[in-house]
């Protein structure tokens, strides 16, 4: 992504932001692009490696979710193409990251509008609307875990584009991880509803 033509989409579409705020929500890089592709492609094989034998991606109930951190949405992008299917976005699964942790409430995430001008030929969808409750995630909540909660409740398969942060948390280990890394992890309903 061309810096000018970033700072440019941003004058055009006269979407306001804090100085804080947008320099901790840049656009990723082209190396970024490319390692977000092969992350795309490896996140399809192991979905297809878990499926059962003869069915496809299109077969299965899908859902992609992303941080509204810029640099996850066009990761999630990535993702969502190779897939074929909409992202999720939630400010709710941005909060291991630092900047917006320090910031909590205050920090201004990009518009929809802005959000989708990065996505072109993908639906993308913002779950911080509490107007429809089947794609409503916590935001406002004192724990980034709440948001993880809710998505991997849901009858489906989910993908979620956060920061290596989130990673770091849910194992508990300060692993050393480059800026594009996958986890998997199965989740544990019963230790879920001790959670607090």
């Amino acid at each position: 992504v061309n810096p000018e033509l970033w700072k440019q989409s941003l004058r055009d579409n006269a979407i306001i932001r804090d100085r804080f705020s947008m320099e901790n929500d840049t656009p990723i890089t082209a190396e970024g692009v490319e390692m977000a592709a092969d992350a795309a492609k490896t996140v399809k094989e192991i979905i297809l490696s878990r499926l059962p034998t003869g069915s496809t991606i299109e077969d299965v109930n899908i859902r992609v979710y992303s941080s509204k951190l810029l640099r996850c949405v066009q990761t999630a992008f990535q993702i969502a193409q190779e897939l074929k299917r909409p992202i999720y976005t939630s400010s709710g699964l941005a909060l291991t990251a630092v900047a917006v942790a320090k910031r909590r409430h205050k920090f201004q995430f990009l518009k929809m509008p802005e959000l989708r001008s990065y996505c072109v030929g993908t639906e993308l969808f913002c779950c911080d609307n509490t107007e429809d409750p089947d794609n409503t995630l916590p935001v406002d909540k004192d724990h980034w875990l709440d948001a993880v909660h809710s998505v991997v409740q849901r009858d489906e398969i989910n993908v979620i584009v956060a920061h290596r942060e989130t990673i770091r948390n849910i194992t508990e280990r300060r692993y050393r991880l480059p800026y594009c890394c996958i986890g998997v992890f199965a989740y544990d309903f019963e230790a879920a509803a001790h959670h607090t």
